[in-house]
């Protein structure tokens, strides 16, 4: 999923924002965009099964601060996201991912099959354990049910 197209993206929301939270930022939103896309994207957040592909796709890991200024390298300068190196591969590997598809006009092809590469050297780091640990811990503190 890519980041800028992801529901918490959308919303504006974090992942230990909880359903009262989520609701409020939905309507907040719709009065601003298209209501049909928040919609949508307070459905996936609120709906604890929905959600996961959400979290996985999203910027796990890393505090808000952090994940506002990668969004913004991600928006401004796509290529500068293979240097972020000290993040959790999982944020890592979904910000290289939607760096790649807004960068790759910009890159040789040679460059392209690094950034490949490295795409695919993160996806190896990634544990399920870690993930779900990552996940659950955001879901107690959003009060959603833990996936098991």
């Amino acid at each position: 999923m890519d980041i800028l197209q992801n529901p918490f993206f959308i919303l504006g929301a974090t992942t230990r924002d909880n359903r009262q939270r989520i609701m409020v930022l939905a309507e907040e939103k719709s009065l601003l965009s298209d209501s049909r896309l928040i919609t949508e994207a307070r459905a996936i957040l609120t709906n604890p099964r929905k959600r996961l592909s959400a979290e996985v796709g999203w910027l796990l890991g890393i505090g808000p601060r952090r994940v506002t200024t990668s969004i913004k390298s991600l928006q401004s300068e796509p290529v500068k996201v293979r240097d972020m190196v000290s993040i959790p591969p999982l944020a890592r590997a979904n910000l290289l991912a939607s760096g790649l598809v807004r960068a790759v006009e910009q890159l040789n092809n040679e460059k392209v099959m690094d950034w490949i590469m490295e795409l695919a050297r993160v996806h190896e780091e990634l544990d399920g354990e870690s993930v779900a640990t990552i996940i659950n811990e955001e879901r107690a503190i959003a009060e959603f049910p833990e996936v098991t």
